[in-house]
């Protein structure tokens, strides 16, 4: 069983020729919703005395969401996996494939994180300089 957990809008470009040059991409490319990340799940009925299993697959259509790659939002330089959450998607998608429901959440901003250490852990950080 298939279900959608992203899609692009109705107005979204698939491209599926990376070797054309642009024009000719967009020109040949599918307009309309596309599946972004899907879940799929299948039960797998075991030799008699055993219980089902249920075994599930989250496959996303790239994984440079959560590379390290640098864009420009708003004049600020961020990697793609700083922006909308990509990696709450990600840590949420391992904890509900590990059946870990309860620790799905929405974490904090890292793009703003700044870490100010406690007087003993500056003392340390000096110490090692």
């Amino acid at each position: 069983v298939k279900e959608s957990l992203l899609t692009s809008s109705d107005k979204s470009v698939f491209v599926s020729d990376l070797s054309a040059d642009v024009t000719t991409a967009t020109k040949n490319a599918q307009v309309g919703v596309s599946d972004i990340a899907a879940i799929a799940t299948k039960t797998i009925t075991p030799p008699e005395g055993s219980e089902d299993t249920e075994s599930k697959l989250i496959v996303v259509a790239s994984a440079s969401f959560l590379s390290d790659y640098q864009v420009s939002v708003l004049n600020q330089s961020y990697p793609l996996s700083y922006i909308d959450s990509n990696v709450d998607f990600a840590i949420n998608s391992m904890a509900y494939l590990g059946n870990k429901e309860n620790v799905i959440s929405m974490r904090k901003e890292y793009t703003n994180s700044t870490y100010i250490p406690t007087p003993t852990e500056n003392i340390v950080v000096i110490a090692i300089n």
